[in-house]
């Protein structure tokens, strides 16, 4: 009997958590079931390591040739994460069945497009779950049948980590040796937005220089963290290390005190499982995704969502109680037992076998009711809103306000004297909503008008991001969000070193039937 072959199509070939969690299910069905592999990795840019991958099957580059270039005849497409739509369409293999392994939850599905999922709902035969709350929202947020979906928990090799852990051939560096005897809160991740990096950065200023006689520092392991480490005054920088991307981490997990999951959205996150083993306490928001889990197991301790001084509090409980971060440590220690390869591996075979013998076309369509259902299963009861506004080179401040979701709101931010140019963006929510904006204007400590939009100005300055689009703008600039990250952008204002006083006024509005109007007039005319 020939051995069946798989293509597996992964975004990017990084040392973050989806490619590795690849990595393990590519070795494990080559050695464990004979599967011939063969790998496509479609990203160009970013923290490319092919090496990995080569170790394991032969390997194609997106960049290198085009899809009518690549060789045919594949029993099965691994589609890992959701983000492979639109370019699996372009493959010549159609008719091969597709299993797509899901790591986003709605927002970040919903940020790569309609034609992209679209794409993804059409060819695919079966569906893979990272995690519970993933599993959540493709049943109830996109209409995925509970027959066509598997759910298998992300997971951690913990031979692999114990043998890295002991690895003779690991240099600690001098970044560890710099952390000397400080209090090291960690994270870990590609530095951005949605890992909620920003905040991260923000809680040395809701935390003490030091407790106990020991100063307290941030640590960072992964990419892109200079852009969010350089905003600092040198003072602050002296107190936070960039790791950077590191092919053996856990020299640095060993040594944070606290692990901290400042992500905004994160389904489950690996580096919080190695963590985890490492037994290291662990903090986060409630309402990310994965977090979630082990905060219900109580083998973490979750805050609301952006309330980085409520997490800064807490971070300062477990460096002043150390018999209390030992024992959540241990916990997480022990639930992470669940989540070990050994048990998420035949799994993910049983969910290969089940997408042989599935149709190849699946009738599905696009939902356009997601946005009611992301509504339901994401607002709280409450109608509690957190504007925040993030300014600085790199954006890497932050300032909050909390008001009425549904009523009109006036918001009044002082920005600290700044010597260079300022980026500022605001953001009026986290949820889905219509944002009717009525005036926007930044002046200086001296009362100097610097920015202005509004009335018969216009709104021709301002630019609008994230998940936003523009519904309307004459007077007002009214907008609608279907995620978690509408934004107004403003140009560069320069501070000339003097305080900057931001100013909004804005009517809003999270739920009702004007947004789920809105929202799939936007889905089926998006605007460009």
């Amino acid at each position: 009997m020939s051995s069946l072959r798989i293509l597996f199509v992964s975004h990017e070939a990084s040392l973050t958590g989806a490619p590795l969690i690849l990595l393990h299910i590519i070795r494990h069905l080559r050695d464990e079931h004979g599967v011939e592999p063969y790998v496509v990795i479609r990203a160009s840019t970013g923290d490319i390591r092919l090496e990995p991958f080569l170790e394991l099957a032969p390997v194609w580059c997106a960049w290198e040739k085009q899809p009518a270039d690549w060789p045919t005849s594949f029993d099965l497409i691994y589609s890992n994460t959701v983000t492979n739509g639109i370019f699996i369409e372009r493959l010549r293999s159609r008719g091969t069945p597709v299993l797509t392994h899901v790591h986003e939850l709605s927002d970040s599905i919903l940020a790569y497009g309609r034609n992209n999922l679209t794409c993804v709902l059409r060819q695919t035969s079966r569906f893979i779950a990272c995690s519970p709350s993933v599993q959540f929202h493709l049943l109830h947020n996109f209409a995925i049948a509970e027959s066509d979906l598997s759910m298998v928990p992300e997971f951690i090799n913990a031979r692999r980590i114990d043998r890295m852990i002991n690895s003779e051939d690991t240099d600690p560096g001098s970044l560890i040796t710099a952390m000397g005897s400080d209090f090291v809160i960690g994270a870990a991740g590609w530095a951005s937005y949605r890992k909620g990096t920003d905040l991260f950065v923000n809680l040395l200023q809701s935390l003490p220089e030091s407790i106990h006689g020991r100063r307290i520092s941030l640590a960072w392991v992964g990419g892109n963290f200079d852009s969010f480490r350089s905003a600092l005054s040198p003072e602050l920088q002296a107190r936070v290390f960039a790791v950077g991307p590191q092919p053996n981490p856990f020299p640095f997990f060993q040594r944070f005190d606290v692990f901290a999951m400042t992500s905004r959205e994160d389904p489950f996150p690996l580096v919080m499982l190695e963590n985890a083993y490492l037994s290291r306490p662990i903090v986060g928001f409630i309402g990310s995704g994965g977090f979630d889990d082990l905060v219900a197991a109580d083998a973490a301790y979750g805050v609301q969502m952006l309330n980085v001084g409520r997490l800064a509090h807490t971070i300062t409980m477990l460096a002043s109680n150390t018999a209390l971060a030992a024992r959540l440590g241990a916990k997480a220690r022990h639930v992470v037992e669940a989540f070990l390869d050994e048990k998420a591996l035949p799994q993910i075979w049983s969910a290969v076998q089940a997408t042989l013998s599935a149709p190849v076309q699946v009738e599905r369509k696009f939902p356009d009711s997601i946005f009611s259902t992301v509504l339901d299963a994401r607002l709280n009861p409450t109608t509690l809103g957190s504007a925040c506004l993030y300014f600085g080179p790199g954006e890497a401040y932050t300032l909050r306000a909390a008001y009425d979701r549904t009523a009109s709101a006036a918001f009044e931010f002082v920005i600290p004297p700044k010597e260079s140019d300022v980026h500022v963006r605001f953001d009026p929510d986290f949820v889905p909503g219509i944002f009717d904006f009525i005036h926007l204007s930044v002046t200086d400590s001296e009362g100097t008008l610097l920015f202005r939009q509004g009335d018969s100005d216009g709104w021709d300055k301002i630019q609008v991001g994230g998940t936003s689009r523009v519904l309307s703008s004459g007077k007002s600039l009214k907008i609608a969000s279907h995620g978690v990250d509408p934004q107004i952008i403003l140009p560069a204002i320069h501070a000339n070193g003097r305080a900057l006083i931001f100013r909004c006024e804005m009517n809003s509005s999270c739920c009702g039937t004007e947004l789920g109007l809105a929202v799939q007039s936007l889905l089926t005319h998006p605007s460009p």
